[in-house]
């Protein structure tokens, strides 16, 4: 699976817990860019990204996310894509 995959694949996520145009995330999207992302919705958006691409994200990485081309980047690596 590549970055663009996953990135789309993300989008999906973040559009049905948010109710925005999955097509508005881009790789450069934060938490502070869409309404109602809060600690306890990231926990639910990680838990998603994990069950969907089937990988189990490091603790310690995920906190270091900034952006969701971060998260990108990590399940790619976590997928070893």
């Amino acid at each position: 699976m590549d970055k663009e995959q996953i990135l789309r694949g993300i989008g999906d996520i973040l559009a049905r817990q948010f109710q925005i145009a999955s097509d508005s995330v881009s790789r450069d999207t934060s938490a502070y860019d869409v309404n109602g992302w809060d600690s306890v919705s990231h926990v639910y958006v990680l838990l998603e990204v994990e069950r969907r691409f089937g990988v189990r994200l490091p603790e310690q990485r995920v906190f270091q996310l900034e952006n969701v081309g971060d998260l990108v980047d990590l399940v790619a690596e976590t997928a070893g894509g």
